[in-house]
Formats: C-alpha cells, sequence, structure tokens
C-alpha cells in the first residue's frame, strides 16, 4: 500500500478515532474539573492559537520548497532553502517568546471578573502551553520535511498515538484527583516529545541537518511572497474560530465558554474531514505545478478533491441539523442544550 493511500487511511481513522473517543472523554472531564475550569482551558488554547500564528505560513512555504527541491535532486538549494528556514524559524521563535511575556503581564486585564484562584490556574495553563507552542514553531519545519517526502504513515501514527497516550494518561490523573493544571502539563509533555522525535528522525532517517544557519536573500524572499497570502488566511481563520471564545471569557466569564464550546466542538472535526484528503495530496498537486501541468488538469485534480471534501460534510452537517440538540440532550444533559 502507497503512502498516500495509507496517509489518508491513517487519517481518516485518527479522526473517527478522536471522535469516538472525544465524545465518551468530554462529559468524564466536565464531571472532574467543572465547568468554570474547562472555560478556561478553552480560553487558554484560543489565546495559544493566536501566538501560534506567528510562524506566518511559514511552514507551507517549507514544504513547497523542499517537495520542488526534493524532485530536482538538488542538494545545494536544499541547504540554502533550509539555512533560510532555520534563521526565518529562529526569529520567529524568539518574537512568540517576547510576546507571550507581553501577553502573560496583560491576562489580569483582559480578564477582570475571573477570581484569584482562576486566574492562578489560567496563568498556570498559559505557562505550560507557551512551552509547547516554542518548541513546536523552532520545530516546525521538521513536520514539513517529512511531508515533502510523503512518510505521510509517520505522521498520522505519531498524531494518533499522542492523541491516544495524552488521552489516557489525562484520565488517570483526573480520576486519582488532579485538575485541569495538570491536563495541559500532560498534554504539553506528549506535543513536545513528538516534536522531539520528529526532530531526531529528519536528522537520523532523511539525513537532513536542521536547523543550520546559512540565510539566502534570494530564498527567504521566495518563502516570504509564498507564505504571505496564506498568513492572511491564517488570521481570518483564527478571528473566526478562536476569537470568541477570548470575548465571551472576558465579558460573560469562564462557564459561558464551556457551553459555546460544547456547541462548537463539531466544526473542527468537520474541518479536520474536509482537509485530511487535501493534506495528503498537498505535495503531489505542488509537483503538478512545477511540471507545468495544464490548468484543466489542475482544475480536474482540485474538483476531484473536493467533489469528496464537499460530500463528506454535506453529511455531517446535514445530520447535525437534524439530530443535534437531540445529541446534545443525551450526550451532556439538558443543561447544556443552549449549545
Amino acid at each position: 500500500m502507497g503512502q498516500k493511500k495509507a496517509g489518508t487511511i491513517l487519517s481518516f481513522f485518527n479522526i473517527f478515532f478522536k471522535i469516538l473517543v472525544t465524545f465518551s472523554y468530554i462529559p468524564f472531564v466536565l464531571e472532574k474539573i467543572g465547568k468554570d475550569n474547562y472555560g478556561l482551558f478553552s480560553i487558554v488554547g484560543a489565546i495559544i492559537a493566536y501566538i501560534a500564528i506567528l510562524d506566518f505560513g511559514i511552514n507551507d512555504s517549507t514544504l513547497r520548497f523542499f517537495v520542488r527541491y526534493r524532485k530536482e535532486d538538488s542538494e545545494i538549494e536544499k541547504n540554502k532553502i533550509l539555512g533560510s528556514v532555520s534563521t526565518i524559524y529562529s526569529i520567529l521563535t524568539l518574537l512568540v517568546v517576547l510576546v507571550s511575556i507581553v501577553i502573560y503581564f496583560c491576562l489580569s486585564l483582559l480578564f477582570p471578573d475571573f477570581s484569584e484562584q482562576q486566574m492562578f490556574a489560567f496563568k498556570q495553563m498559559y505557562l505550560l502551553s507557551i512551552v509547547s507552542v516554542v518548541f513546536a514553531i523552532f520545530f516546525n519545519p521538521t513536520g514539513a520535511i517529512i511531508n515533502a517526502y510523503e512518510k505521510f504513515v509517520l505522521l498520522k501514527l505519531g498524531d494518533i498515538l499522542v492523541f491516544a497516550a495524552t488521552t489516557v494518561t489525562v484520565v488517570v490523573f483526573l480520576y486519582n484527583g488532579f485538575g485541569v493544571v495538570m491536563m495541559v502539563a500532560i498534554a504539553s509533555f506528549y506535543n513536545v516529545s513528538n516534536i522531539l522525535f520528529k526532530f531526531f528522525y529528519v536528522r537520523t532517517k532523511i539525513k537532513i541537518a536542521y536547523p543550520t544557519y546559512s540565510p539566502s536573500r534570494k530564498h527567504v524572499n521566495k518563502i516570504a511572497l509564498y507564505a504571505g497570502p496564506i498568513f492572511i488566511v491564517i488570521i481570518v481563520e483564527q478571528i473566526y474560530w478562536k476569537l470568541d471564545n477570548i470575548i465571551i471569557g472576558s465579558m460573560l466569564g469562564a462557564t459561558m465558554v464551556t457551553l459555546y464550546a460544547m456547541g462548537i466542538v463539531f466544526q473542527k472535526y468537520i474541518l479536520s474531514f474536509s482537509t485530511a484528503i487535501s493534506r495528503i495530496m498537498t505535495p503531489d498537486i505542488i509537483k503538478k505545478i512545477d511540471a507545468n501541468y495544464s490548468k484543466a488538469q489542475l482544475t480536474e485534480s482540485y474538483i476531484k478533491v473536493s467533489r469528496i471534501q464537499l460530500m463528506v460534510v454535506l453529511l455531517i452537517v446535514l445530520n447535525l441539523a437534524m439530530w443535534g440538540k437531540s445529541f446534545l440532550n443525551i450526550w451532556l444533559g439538558s443543561d447544556y442544550l443552549i449549545s
């Protein structure tokens, strides 16, 4: 079985697995930590998502250019791209640290209605999440390199194992009386472990020495030009999907964030289904573009992928429209019907 087919199957298995676990896991978590703490957890996630966009879309640029130069088998060009990407990500990591520090000292101003105990837990979760984000930003190119070399099975298996290990460990710790801060600590630990695993895989198996600092102005400009539109899309998506949690938390409190979060928990799975195939197909489409396929041929490829995405999304959305409220009542109880 090829990497693309296996990667696609694992992508869908990963999504179904996460859905099955999440819908069993969330009621347990809500019972153990309460609505307020789950709301704090959701707000931290939203803030971290905004900090993470300081990647500026460079990750997709890395994927795009590594696919090209892997095909051309040009070691000189690969090293120039790698040196440029390494330098950019080192600067971005420093920027993330500085922005994170500023936000940390503004948290009390952003959420004035939080109690002293809530703010203390909130800041602890924020700091633990920042550690994970800093690692993710600095080592981001390793994931793009693995993707460019079409090692989809490794990437998807890593995601599945990290999710499973995180969930099991969180359940064990919550069952033994630990709280929401421990949840974030566990998630950060496994995320960092996965990032380091990909880093060592790139160094030892793919034989690419990241980071290496030899930037090329020409390649930095190319990467920035390619990343610009992607960054704009990322900003729009973050505003659309994450700003609401922050506003609700600031104005209405953590409990309302939890009620809201339960209502939009489905959206990330809808997005996951719709992008599972397209992410696998990205390297192949880049190759076709570089091989000067005609616009008609490229459009045919896009339509083929998009048609499958649309059928999957419509199936989920139509079922939510018909049965969503009844499902919420069965899943979480009548307190969550407002969700």
